[in-house]
Formats: C-alpha cells, sequence, structure tokens
C-alpha cells in the first residue's frame, strides 16, 4: 500500500502574504520618513540663513548677534551629540553580533536555544513558528545589552554633553573677564568673533588640566562653527547673551538626549535584525528557516526536523511522520497538500508548488539522505507531543524506543496555545 503524506496545516501561503503586506508597508514608511527628512533639513536651512544674516547685518546689536552665533554653535554641538549617541548604540550592536553574527549562527542559536538545551517551552515556540521565535530570541537579547549599556555609560553620555555646554558658556565668560573691560563701555580696541575662538583654542593646549577638562574644551574648539568673523562692539553684552543662550540651549539638549538615544537604538535594532533574521523561507515538510541571506536559487537549512514538529501527517491515517525530510522513506510516497492532486514521489510535489521548487535541491540529495533522528529532536518530542497532537490534530503514535528520554514534567496539551499568544507579541512588534 502507498504512503500518503499531507500538511496538516496551510501556513505557507498565508505567511507569504503576510511578507508582501509588510514589504509594502515597510515601502510607504520610507518614504514618509524621507519625506519628513527633507522638511527638517529645510528648515535647517532656513534658520542658518537667517542666523547669518543676523550675525552679518549693520544693524544687528550685540545681544542678537550673541543669540544667533549661540544658535549657529549649538547646530555643532547638535552634530557631535547625535556621533556620541551613535557611539554608545554601537556598543550594543557590536555585543548582540557577537552572539549573532549572521543569520547561519542565529539560526543555530535558535536551534540550541530550544532543542539543544532541552527548553520544552522554547521548543514549542521553534516548531509553531521559527522566524517568530528567532525574531523573539533577538529582542531579548538587544534589549539586555541595550539596559546593560544605558546602566554603565548613559549617564556618562549625558554628563559629557552638559559638560561641553558648560565649558563654552564658561571660556565665554572667562574671555571677557580676560580682556580687562569697563563694563558699560565698549572697547577701545575693535574685537571679532575669532578673538574668542584663539582664546578657546588657548584654553584647550592648556596641559596642566584634568584630561576632562581638556577633552571637554578640545570638543568646544573643534565644534565652533564657520561663521562671519563680526565685530563686537561690547563684549561684556556679548557675552551675557550668549552664555544665557547656550545654557538654555543645554537644558534643551538634555531633555531631549533621550529621544536621541531612544531613536537611534531603534535603527541600530532595525539594522542588526536585517544582518541576523536572513531569509524568512521554511522547509515546506519540517518548517525549519533557511539559513541564507541576499539573493540565493536554493534555500539551505542546518538543522531539519522530524516532520511531525511542523505537522506533517500521513494521508490516511492522521499519524505524524518521524522520518527526517531528506530520509529515502519520504522521497519515493505520494505527497498531497490539501484538496490538490497527490504528487507520486516528493521531488514531484515540491515542483508542483512554486513556493517549494527552492527547497529541491536541499531536501532531494541522493546518497546524502539523512535517516538518523537526532536524539535532541527525540527527547523533544516525546516532552512536547501533547501541545503538539493538540494543535495539528494528530493521531498518537507513541515511540516506545524514546520513552526513556520523558521528563517527569512533560508539557501540558494547551501549552500551544499559550506558546501562540507569547510568538504573536513579538510577531506583533515592527523592526
Amino acid at each position: 500500500t502507498k504512503l500518503k503524506l499531507r500538511r496538516a496545516h496551510f501556513v505557507n501561503d498565508l505567511f507569504i502574504y503576510l511578507q508582501q503586506m509588510v514589504v509594502k508597508f515597510a515601502t510607504s514608511a520610507d518614504e514618509n520618513c524621507i519625506s519628513k527628512d527633507i522638511q527638517e533639513l529645510e528648515k535647517k536651512k532656513q534658520r542658518k540663513k537667517q542666523n547669518f544674516l543676523d550675525m552679518i547685518s549693520e544693524d544687528a546689536d550685540d545681544v542678537q548677534r550673541a543669540r544667533a552665533f549661540a544658535d549657529s554653535y549649538n547646530e555643532m554641538l547638535e552634530i557631535w551629540v547625535t556621533s556620541k549617541v551613535l557611539e554608545f548604540t554601537s556598543q550594543v550592536r557590536d555585543q548582540v553580533l557577537k552572539d549573532m553574527p549572521n543569520p547561519e549562527q542565529a539560526a543555530h542559536r535558535a536551534y540550541k536555544t530550544s532543542f539543544e538545551r532541552g527548553n520544552y517551552s522554547d521548543v514549542l515556540e521553534y516548531c509553531l513558528n521559527v522566524n517568530a521565535y528567532l525574531k523573539k530570541l533577538f529582542i531579548r537579547s538587544f534589549d539586555q545589552q541595550e539596559q546593560a549599556a544605558i546602566d554603565r555609560d548613559e549617564n556618562v553620555l549625558r554628563d559629557d554633553v552638559s559638560a561641553v555646554y558648560r565649558t563654552i558658556a564658561e571660556c565665554a565668560e572667562r574671555w571677557q573677564k580676560s580682556l580687562g573691560l569697563v563694563q558699560g563701555f565698549p572697547s577701545l580696541k575693535r574685537i571679532h568673533l575669532n578673538d574668542f575662538k584663539e582664546f578657546l583654542q588657548r584654553l584647550s593646549s592648556d596641559s596642566s588640566q584634568p584630561a576632562d577638562v581638556r577633552a571637554h574644551r578640545m570638543a568646544a574648539v573643534a565644534n565652533f562653527p564657520e561663521v562671519a568673523n563680526f565685530g563686537i562692539a561690547r563684549v561684556e553684552v556679548f557675552c551675557q547673551a550668549f552664555v544665557k543662550h547656550i545654557r538654555k540651549l543645554l537644558s534643551k539638549a538634555s531633555e531631549t538626549l533621550d529621544d536621541k538615544v531612544a531613536t537611534a537604538m531603534k535603527k541600530e535594532r532595525h539594522e542588526v535584525w536585517m544582518k541576523v533574521k536572513g531569509c524568512t523561507a521554511k522547509c515546506p515538510l519540517c518548517g525549519s528557516k533557511c539559513s541564507l541571506v541576499n539573493d540565493h536559487v536554493d534555500h539551505e537549512c542546518a538543522h531539519h526536523l522530524i516532520p511531525a514538529f511542523h505537522g506533517t501527517a500521513y494521508h490516511e491515517t492522521n499519524l505524524p511522520v518521524f522520518d527526517m525530510c531528506q530520509s529515502k522513506e519520504n522521497a519515493c510516497v505520494e505527497w498531497y497538500r490539501g484538496d490538490d492532486p497527490p504528487q507520486p514521489n516528493l521531488a514531484a510535489w515540491l515542483d508542483f508548488y512554486s513556493d517549494y521548487r527552492a527547497w529541491k535541491n536541499t531536501i532531494i540529495r541522493p546518497g546524502l539522505a539523512q535517516k538518523h533522528v537526532p536524539e535532541e529532536q527525540m527527547q523533544a518530542w516525546v516532552n512536547c507531543k501533547m501541545p503538539l497532537l493538540a494543535h495539528w490534530n494528530f493521531v498518537d503514535q507513541p515511540r516506545e524506543e524514546w520513552s526513556c528520554y520523558q521528563s517527569s514534567s512533560p508539557l501540558d496539551v494547551h501549552e500551544s496555545t499559550e506558546a501562540l499568544k507569547r510568538l504573536q507579541a513579538f510577531k506583533d512588534i515592527i523592526m
């Protein structure tokens, strides 16, 4: 009698549809982001133009020029703060990529965390949706590294940003005092903005100061804006207005730092996820994910499972299939999918469906057929079979030779429902 096999659930077609919707959503989101970026750049351009006009205008007084100069300085400091934030968030990226440097290693970690370590709740999640399970592992890893970085270095970052702003204000006050001018009277010598810059440079080169003080002064010099070398009539008026405005801008920078870090972390999370998630195609027999990335003709999988884990059953008896995907037993029997006409063998079945063809050269490998069931999969089956049998609507087929692997607390029949709820929470997170 010929054996007839079928997929118990037809999630693959739905999965492809969801992929298309995600791509469509992501494209729309990217277009919105680009439009917002262009608008923001246009606003910055107009502010820069106005600041320049305020500084060079003959009608501008020292207060107007001081505020315009402080705004220009702040724009440079915002770029510097962004670079410091990126240094901060890159620590998280580097640590996560140590654990998951590429899709192949990420897929291996998913298998190791669940099957090899005997974490049966994780095994269940792996079987029900391996892509969602990998995403869960990634998010947890990223969140742990992010929290560690925040606990360790966020206060240092915040202190550095505040210190540079304060250093600029303090140096402006010191510059005013160093000129020895009488308050309320204009200077007999014409003072220009470059005089302040030269004063800052002299302070930053003072090697007698502590390292952190020198670093903050050097940052103040490095971010000194390239603006017109305008004249300053009353230095004390200019410095007071400048210091007042730069301290106001410091308050704003401190308030927005958390948002900058959160935005940068979100971007890092997305970019790292793109590096490690790889191809999301799943083996039509066992549900394990492809471990390749970029364009490829054939899918590849480092850890095939017994097809029973993914809902593959004998058509006539509804008993789970325990022969490995690449086994000879699977290769030469009829295969079904739903109400579609049966195919005479596995190769024909894989050819029949366009979304399965890229798996054919991976699964059909004469001379390389995998018959042996890994021990960790035997152990996982006997401890996870009750919720899987219920989920896939299987008839139980006890494997007496595997009974020695049963633990004292196998998973309950209702666990699949809870596992799906846990996975859904991670699936809904847009990276």
